[in-house]
């Protein structure tokens, strides 16, 4: 709950310093699906692209581990 205070804190900042126009703000705000105000996690909202991207790169470094892990002598 506290990020979506820190949330709409900075969204009321932004249309004070002139960084964002109301119209702007509410678009933003309305980026957040009631499931993440329900659970209190908000996630900064990522294209597709950008999703595909990051799974690559964990996946490269899952395989790196597993590449260097060394196996237990028995």
């Amino acid at each position: 709950m506290s990020e979506i205070k820190a949330l709409t804190a900075a969204l009321v900042t932004d249309i004070r310093d002139g960084l964002k126009t109301p119209q702007e703000a509410v678009a933003a705000f309305e980026k957040i699906t009631p499931g993440q105000i329900r659970t209190g996690r908000i996630y900064e909202q990522k294209s597709r692209e950008q999703r595909i991207e990051q799974y690559r790169a964990s996946k490269g470094t899952r395989i790196t581990i597993r590449q260097n892990r060394i196996p237990f002598i028995d």
